[in-house]
């Protein structure tokens, strides 16, 4: 039986159509798998399991230079192995923690791939094989981004001579508040550290009176905490407040001495005087004007610790400093800006170093008018004085 010459030239398309499929299909899958790649440095080529590596002088190279873009290193080896050493490389390529332990979870892996889409990470262990795990994880899970394997991991960095550095702990305490007070009164204390990396902080504070208040935390490195607390006895007391890390790495010991004095009858204090307020009376909005508000106590030895001010738009809140304070008749200058049209009034209230709050200050009434209003009344002053016979036209022309 003759071939038929079409039937043989369709089975020819058809062939080399199947085939074409084929190579298409690979091709995608190629690209999904690869999908993580971006600009791959001159030098580096990406191996068969989706992500790079890359050796360790290599890694150091990369994260020396942003001129080639910022590669992120990701230390996937536990808490205390990451808190006992790490690599050391300047922001903004500095490490960064995530234990690869926590990713069977499949919320945390997830949250990782989110947060890091898009940018370039060089994994790394401590000798390799976890941050190959870890790579793969994130390859298989659909991880956009470029991936890099640092090879050997921390230990063949250290071989390189390359820096390392160990956490750090925070910074001393900061502790503010009253440093006199009342013997029985509840007194109110701000402190604050920061953490050179950024982890998160717990607070141990001992009030010198057998009693502490443990485990404060956590909160994040820079946040102002405040607690309270009040003495029993009238005696002096040295306060001591420490910090520590995520890590377990501990601050200095911080100090705030504070009088519950013997030799002063409490019972007999009087309260501050309300705060004299002097300033302008009117001005521009988005202007800054300065106020002064006089302190005084009808308490000659008293001296002040905390201010109110409320210029009309919500009261803020200002304290004279870590263990200083402010004598009777002190002048301070606050200053403020407002942003809308209207009528204001400043008030302030003072505290003293028993706690005791002063009444609020008779209000200074503040006027901001409207820029053309301003305009218009400097006007009708100029004219009414050179031409005073026009005032009544001016009068009924402005509406005045």
């Amino acid at each position: 039986m003759q071939n038929n010459p079409c039937q043989k030239w369709l089975a020819i398309a058809i062939t080399v159509l199947f085939l074409g499929l084929i190579f298409i299909s690979s091709a995608s899958a190629l690209t999904k798998k690869n999908k993580q790649i971006i600009d791959m440095p001159i030098g580096i080529s990406l191996n068969s399991d989706g992500y790079t590596d890359i050796t360790v002088e290599e890694a150091w190279a990369l994260l020396n230079d942003t001129s080639n873009g910022v590669q992120i290193p990701i230390d996937v080896r536990t808490d205390y192995e990451w808190a006992n050493e790490h690599i050391n490389t300047p922001a903004p390529e500095n490490p960064r923690h995530h234990c690869a332990c926590a990713w069977g979870n499949e919320t945390i892996l997830q949250e990782f791939i989110s947060f890091y889409e898009g940018k370039e990470i060089i994994i790394y262990c401590f000798s390799g094989g976890r941050s190959v795990t870890a790579s793969n994880m994130l390859v298989d899970n659909g991880f956009v981004g470029t991936i890099y394997n640092m090879l050997g991991g921390i230990n063949a960095w250290k071989a390189a001579e390359l820096p390392t550095i160990g956490n750090l702990p925070p910074e001393q305490p900061i502790i503010t508040g009253a440093i006199n007070g009342k013997a029985g009164n509840e007194y109110e204390y701000t402190i604050v550290t920061n953490d050179p990396e950024g982890d998160i902080v717990y607070y141990f504070v001992n009030w010198s009176d057998n009693t502490s208040t443990l485990n404060i935390g956590p909160f994040a490195s820079g946040e102002e905490v405040t607690v309270s607390h009040s003495w029993v006895e009238q005696d002096t007391y040295i306060v001591k407040v420490k910090s520590w890390d995520y890590y377990q790495a501990e601050s200095d010991w911080a100090t705030l001495e504070i009088s519950m004095p013997k030799n002063i009858q409490i019972n007999n204090n009087n309260p501050p005087n309300p705060p004299e307020i002097t300033g302008p009376l009117s001005g521009m909005i988005r202007k800054t004007y300065e106020y002064q508000l006089t302190l005084t106590d009808p308490d000659d030895g008293d001296v002040m610790f905390n201010l109110e001010i409320d210029f009309g738009e919500g009261i803020k809140y200002e304290d004279c400093g870590c263990g200083k304070s402010w004598q009777n008749g002190t002048v301070l200058e606050v200053s403020n800006q407002w942003k809308n049209v209207g009528n204001y009034e400043i008030t302030a209230r003072v505290q003293d170093a028993y706690g005791e709050w002063s009444e609020w200050s008779e209000p200074l009434s503040i006027s901001m008018p409207r820029i053309k209003d301003r305009l218009i009344n400097s006007l009708y002053l100029r004219l009414s004085e050179q031409h005073p016979h026009l005032l009544p036209l001016l009068r009924q022309l402005l509406r005045l």
